[in-house]
């Protein structure tokens, strides 16, 4: 069996909920909108433009929803302060949280959030940049950390991986949906 066989099959094992415990991947599949809470003003991650948000972090939003649901515009911004993501993300306002912040091990515990990958950290202070999302969701975690993975590679993924990925129901031509990944 190829390791990339072995590793979309542990995949779906992961993603798959057990029977009557939905999570943030089925509640994103049924609702079709990908819920972000993004700092209200960090730029080049996220400010308002002409009354529109952009920057990487509305990017990276729009990655996941096309990844997800399957359109980049299915997604909902929600601006929270340096203080008030990780209480958003846990309250159930926000699937997944885009704001810079610290990463420490005592944050983790804390807050209940994880960390799926750094993609940024600022010197100055420490904090990092990349998608956070609740503790306790193992297939939400996968999957966001995979569809940063896909987005990676510059070829599309095999016969054997769209198939893996439509079976989870993520989008492989996600990178096709936006423009600026």
């Amino acid at each position: 069996m190829s390791l990339l066989r072995a590793a979309f099959i542990l995949l779906a094992t992961t993603l798959a909920a057990p029977p009557g415990q939905a999570g943030t991947l089925e509640d994103v599949h049924a609702r079709g909108v990908v819920n972000c809470a993004v700092a209200a003003s960090a730029p080049g991650l996220s400010e308002m433009q002409d009354g529109k948000h952009s920057g990487l972090a509305i990017d990276l939003c729009a990655l996941i929803a096309a990844a997800v649901v399957g359109r980049a515009e299915a997604m909902a911004i929600i601006d929270v302060g340096a203080d008030d993501g990780a209480t958003a993300l846990q309250a159930g306002e926000a699937d997944i949280l885009l704001a810079p912040r610290a990463w420490t091990f005592s944050q983790e515990v804390r807050d209940g959030v994880f960390l799926v990958e750094p993609l940024l950290t600022r010197s100055r202070d420490g904090a990092v940049f990349g998608p956070q999302v609740r503790q306790g969701d193992d297939s939400w975690f996968v999957a966001v950390r995979w569809i940063l993975a896909l987005a990676r590679t510059s070829s599309a993924p095999g016969d054997e991986a769209a198939d893996a990925l439509a079976e989870l129901g993520l989008q492989h031509n996600a990178r096709q949906e936006i423009s600026v990944l």
